[in-house]
């Protein structure tokens, strides 16, 4: 966000320069303060308190919501007043296009004084009214840092623009440990060389007819880059079964009957992400705009009637639960949701497992909240959490379900109409048109291409379309759009987005020869339903450049009026309102939406938008090696002597490049993701490919979200955990198929098996009683071996009865390249043996699969080296 500096008005010039020690006359000064800086928006009927010139301060001082004589900055008024410059919920308010002058540091002491009933203390400096340089920064050495960034350097480092990014989100402990940064010593770095250099040289930055650093902006770089901030507290690095065992815990606590709407989103991998000098990655402010970012987007995906901000259930924060019902969203929306879930990792601990996925019905409960944020927030899964419709028109369209008639509304002049020229996302001129809808505002854009325009295409000679509505006989005076953005309130008071074509159909992103994004959010300019209009509206409605909501108004409308004839100047003045009306409605809906905003990021103040925040913090073009681990819950040092231990080429190479802390893509990354987990003990479930918006839909869907082995055509894709895909490091498959989802006590189990490459299988059946059954080898099957590309189906001799109590069982199968050692024989007249679970699984809940090297049914030469695969299926076992 880029601000300036309004020079100080006259009077509070003057104001500054009477303090003295002496001076008991705080009241005056402090409602000449109120009426020179508050009153704007803390008049009669506006926001409260009320702060004017006529304000009742006795009153005021006894209110302690707003004044707390025993601790001043506890205080609602003082501490609104002394948040960061950046900090959108600073008094007095600032936006991105209404950049208002935070109180000097004379009128925060005078406040002080006042508020604690002392004398007014000497003022630091006179103030001079003429100069308008940049704001000091405040805050945080971090804040202070991000500011300065993007005041000075954003305009050509901003994001998806020149190299190296410097503006107010990136990742600063990311930057420390970048090239242009020597951690210590600000005159070995080129960043502080650079802009330290004289104007006059060529690399001075930033450019010499550009807005230079100040000496305090200097200082405050070079104290950064000595490292003289306060450092994060050191971070408990939290294990995946501690995690599992946190969440079964809490789980268990809350009422049985709602424990199948239960669900939980981590961000344990960011927390535990660490940089290569084994600083944490991501600070604590971060991780608190990620915490705000997953609970507005959650709030932003529901249709109930209030905001529910998730609970976080341990001391860290990295793990919320969610109450599905809450945001209105059914069990089945769930698993189609996790169901393209990629990094559903299984085996730290069968049990935790088992029994979150029995108590809640889910096949996965718990997904990481930077996939989940990142996913939900753009296209297909956006338009499908929300339930939006394909088209705006017809009995089953958006309008449809939210009640309205547009076409009609306009008929009736019921509708608020205004357009500008520019508009800010378009180089031609846009209108924008409110309608009421049940739950505040409908705000529709049209749109209009920028190239091959025409008369049809200009507001000013062709203000009263569209056709359909209408409005006009008159040909000439109807407008043809080529598309347009739909705004509207969520029951809850958050905003919801809808693109559409001319005809009303719905567009997973906006042509760019229509409308484009130019704030450097993604790399591209293309805007992407949902998130892109997040990430655009951080702070609800947005005016034409250079206005504000607050200042709204129609700037063409009047010079249409001058061509018109007196029935279409009839039509026209109805829908296109005095500036008054449309910036009464424009400020109700915005505060309707900042209101809910506020209510669902409880304590958020950084200026960043954090849906955005942490849907780039996700999609990130490189990870940083020393993060790499977090992702598996692992430390660096024990991920790279796994690797380097590692048999398997490729892994062998991953490991080099952690040595060397070479940075990774996330493609690259989720490419092996299957390879690494099962090196590490674990299993990945399948996931189903989404083509998601960021990656052009389902032509380049496989860059980040599809899974590292896709199922193949035909193969069927577990929707209930009734399939177990165990993958050999060489990403050969063997697939074991249940004959049902579910079955009844006493049912037979059947199941099949499919083996990609010559192995010897072992099944065992996980009982909801807690028993555990190796199903193969039997007393009939003693030692079981399927050829590459050989199928088949059990039981062949065997069968095995389910028996009570019901709920939910499961099956695991081993295969491996040599014959296994044995964990027991069955007992005498059984053909099944029972196992003790402690002999499958290890103590972080690997699998153990141990192979003897002997075989009874082929020689042992005729396999490869021993090579293991391992994968989890599951059934419901009915009464």
């Amino acid at each position: 966000m880029k601000t300036s500096v309004i020079p100080a008005l006259s009077a509070l010039t003057v104001l500054s320069l009477t303090f003295s020690p002496a001076s008991d006359d705080l009241n005056t000064k402090v409602l000449a303060l109120f009426k020179a800086k508050c009153a704007d928006c803390h008049s009669e009927g506006d926001e409260e308190p009320k702060l004017t010139e006529g304000t009742d301060l006795a009153a005021l001082l006894a209110d302690e919501t707003y004044v707390n004589k025993a601790e001043p900055e506890k205080g609602e008024l003082l501490r609104r007043v002394l948040l960061p410059d950046n900090s959108p919920k600073r008094m007095p308010k600032s936006t991105k296009t209404k950049p208002v002058t935070a109180l000097t540091a004379d009128e925060k002491a005078l406040l002080t004084a006042w508020s604690k009933d002392d004398p007014i203390p000497t003022p630091t400096a006179t103030p001079k009214a003429e100069v308008a340089t940049a704001a000091a920064p405040t805050g945080s050495l971090e804040a202070q840092v991000q500011l300065i960034l993007d005041q000075r350097c954003a305009q050509c480092h901003g994001e998806g623009k020149r190299k190296p990014a410097l503006h107010a989100r990136v990742n600063l402990q990311s930057l420390a440990a970048s090239e242009i940064i020597e951690p210590g010593a600000p005159k070995d770095s080129l960043l502080f060389q650079r802009v330290t250099l004289p104007t006059s040289d060529d690399s001075h930055m930033p450019p010499s007819d550009e807005p230079q650093l100040t000496a305090e902006e200097l200082a405050t770089l070079e104290k950064w880059i000595t490292g003289d901030s306060v450092p994060d507290k050191p971070r408990e690095f939290i294990g995946l079964e501690s995690s599992l065992d946190a969440i079964y815990k809490d789980l268990m606590a809350q009422p049985e009957q709602h424990r199948e709407n239960i669900r939980y989103l981590k961000l344990v991998n960011l927390y535990n992400a660490r940089l290569a000098d084994g600083k944490n990655a991501d600070n604590d402010e971060q991780m608190d705009m990620y915490r705000a970012g997953v609970s507005k987007l959650l709030n932003s995906l529901s249709w109930r009637g209030k905001i529910t901000v998730p609970t976080a259930i341990d001391e860290a924060r990295t793990i919320y639960r969610i109450d599905i019902r809450d945001y209105g969203w059914d069990k089945a929306l769930w698993e189609t949701i996790v169901s393209y879930y990629p990094y559903g990792i299984a085996g730290a601990s069968a049990r935790l497992e088992n029994n979150i996925r029995k108590e809640t019905h889910s096949n996965r409960a718990y997904v990481r909240a930077d996939w989940f944020v990142f996913a939900t927030s753009q296209e297909p899964l956006y338009h499908t959490i929300l339930g939006l419709p394909e088209t705006e028109f017809g009995p089953h369209g958006l309008e449809a379900k939210l009640g309205l008639d547009t076409m009609h509304n306009l008929r009736e002049h019921k509708a608020v109409r205004a357009a500008f020229s520019p508009s800010g996302v378009s180089r031609t001129n846009r209108l924008v048109e409110r309608h009421n809808i049940r739950d505040g505002g409908y705000w529709k854009s049209y749109d209009f291409k920028r190239e091959g325009a025409g008369d049809a295409q200009d507001l000013v000679l062709a203000p009263l379309g569209p056709k359909e509505a209408h409005l006009t006989s008159n040909p000439t005076s109807i407008f043809q759009h080529d598309g347009g953005e739909i705004i509207f309130n969520l029951p809850n008071g958050m905003q919801a987005y809808y693109l559409s074509t001319a005809k009303g159909d719905f567009l997973p992103t906006a042509p760019p020869e229509v409308v484009e994004d130019r704030s450097g959010f993604r790399r591209t300019n293309i805007i992407l339903n949902g998130i892109s209009c997040i990430s655009c509206h951080a702070n609800g409605l947005n005016a034409r450049p250079k206005q504000t909501v607050e200042a709204m108004r129609d700037d063409l409308g009047p010079q249409a009026a001058e061509h018109l004839g007196f029935e279409e100047k009839k039509v026209l003045q109805k829908l296109y309102v005095e500036a008054d009306e449309l910036q009464r409605l424009a400020k109700e809906d915005h505060l309707r939406y900042q209101k809910a905003a506020a209510e669902a990021m409880p304590g958020y103040t950084r200026s960043d938008e954090p849906v955005g925040a942490l849907y780039r913090r996700f999609n990130d073009d490189q990870l940083p090696s020393a993060q790499l681990a977090s992702e598996f819950y692992t430390t660096g040092e024990d991920l790279v002597k796994v690797l380097r231990e590692s048999e398997d080429k490729r892994l062998f190479i991953y490991g080099g490049k952690l040595e060397k802390g070479l940075p990774f893509s996330r493609e690259e990354f989720l490419q092996h993701f299957s390879l690494l987990a099962h090196e590490l003990g674990f299993t990945v479930n399948d996931a189903q490919p989404l083509a998601l918006a960021e990656f052009g839909g389902g032509r380049f869907n496989s860059k980040v979200i599809n899974p590292p082995n896709p199922p193949q055509k035909g193969e069927a894709i577990a929707r209930a955990g009734d399939v177990a895909v165990a993958r050999f490091s060489d990403g050969k498959k063997v697939t074991l198929k249940m004959g049902a989802l579910t079955y009844k006590v006493g049912d037979g189990l059947a199941f099949s098996i499919h083996a990609e490459k010559a192995c010897h299988i072992r099944v065992t059946q996980f009982g909801a009683d807690g028993s555990t059954t190796q199903l193969i080898p039997n007393i009939h099957d003693r030692d079981v071996v399927l050829k590459a590309g050989e199928t088949r189906q059990f039981p062949a001799a065997a069968i095995f009865e389910t028996s009570p109590p019901a709920g939910l069982e499961s099956i695991l199968i081993e295969a491996c390249t040599q014959p296994f050692a044995s964990r027991g024989e069955p007992e005498a007249g059984q053909v099944f043996a029972s196992v003790q679970r402690g002999s499958i699984f290890s103590g972080r809940g690997r699998v153990n699969v141990k192979p003897s090297g002997q075989s009874k049914t082929a020689p042992a030469a005729s396999f490869e080296a021993p090579d293991t695969a391992t994968a989890h299926a599951g059934y419901q076992l009915l009464p």
